[in-house]
């Protein structure tokens, strides 16, 4: 580029990213057992991140790929602080063609935690496939993990004129489906907008989770602490005090730690009752805010997340 007489180049280094598939990938990283279920264009980006996901060790037997889109693109752009903001190539991509059919193939059965985000519920055809992926895992017994992670620039421009009417309802419906919910502090305040625009207590909005079956409620909010409520008790864990560099998957490195530990259970009858122990639950918090810390310390996605040894 040519800016008056001086002459300058803006750069972009290429990293292996995404939510959920952060999630798996930083699941595999700490030595667990995840798959990620999408789709991918068949173009080099689509080979770079099928490639990436198995260099992590996530298997990819449920990865699809068309030639009729292509592999979606993110652009994150850092401030003097580390944080981000998104620039998206997705109208269509690749992965807005996931239908039902790809999940035909699907065995739900050798897993035991079935996890997404709001970024499949931006159109009609999306968040029915998405709804029907998480009742085909309900069905089959597993716990159900929702990451609300708001990105409104995904969706059309007519919903995000009034988020409020075209987007949030979407959003409160797949957090009635989940047993684990995390959000973000200002996504929390999103969501409790109608009850305190009603003048009710947002402990009310808690209420209305719990009451349809959440069992945890997890709020991250940057350096600041993290608040864990369940049905019978609140607890809050002030992360490891580091210097942030790129906060992109900081979230999803928080939540695969979280769900790793959670994993450890020799039966999913064991893992549901992990949601009741307090002690157990702290301990997981702990490790799972230890994972963020490390992330936000590295630049990238896949590449921040930690392995076990670096978290512990």
């Amino acid at each position: 580029m040519l800016a008056g007489t001086g002459q300058y180049q803006d750069t972009f280094t290429r990293y292996p990213g995404g939510a959920p598939a952060n999630v798996a990938a930083a699941i595999a990283r700490l030595g667990g057992d995840s798959f990620f279920i999408g789709k991918l264009g068949q173009d080099h980006f689509g080979d770079f991140l099928q490639q990436a996901l198995q260099n992590m060790g996530v298997h990819t037997d449920y990865v699809s790929r068309t030639a009729h889109a292509k592999t979606g693109l993110a652009f994150v752009t850092l401030d003097a602080h580390g944080e981000r903001s998104f620039e998206f190539y997705r109208s269509p991509s690749a992965d807005m063609l996931f239908n039902e059919a790809d999940f035909t193939a699907i065995d739900f059965q050798p897993a035991a935690i079935f996890h997404f985000g709001s970024n499949t519920l931006t159109t009609d055809a999306l968040r029915s496939v998405t709804q029907f992926g998480a009742e085909q895992a309900r069905a089959t017994g597993h716990l159900i993990s929702f990451d609300v992670n708001l990105r409104l620039n995904l969706w059309p421009q007519t919903a995000q004129a009034d988020a409020q009417q075209h987007i949030l309802p979407f959003i409160w419906q797949s957090c009635l489906q989940a047993h684990l919910l995390k959000v973000s502090a200002e996504e929390w305040q999103f969501l409790c907008q109608p009850f305190l625009a009603q003048q009710q207590d947002p402990h009310d909005c808690e209420q209305q989770l719990f009451a349809a079956g959440v069992k945890l409620l997890l709020i991250t909010d940057a350096n600041q602490p993290v608040q864990m409520i369940t049905p019978h008790a609140r607890y809050s864990l002030t992360p490891p005090p580091v210097q942030t560099r790129d906060a992109t998957a900081a979230g999803d490195a928080f939540v695969g730690g979280f769900l790793f530990q959670l994993a450890q259970s020799p039966s999913r009858q064991e893992l549901q009752q992990k949601l009741q122990q307090p002690e157990t639950l702290q301990t997981i918090l702990r490790f799972a805010a230890g994972c963020g810390a490390y992330a936000v310390t590295q630049y990238g996605a896949f590449s921040a997340l930690p392995d076990l040894t670096q978290v512990l």
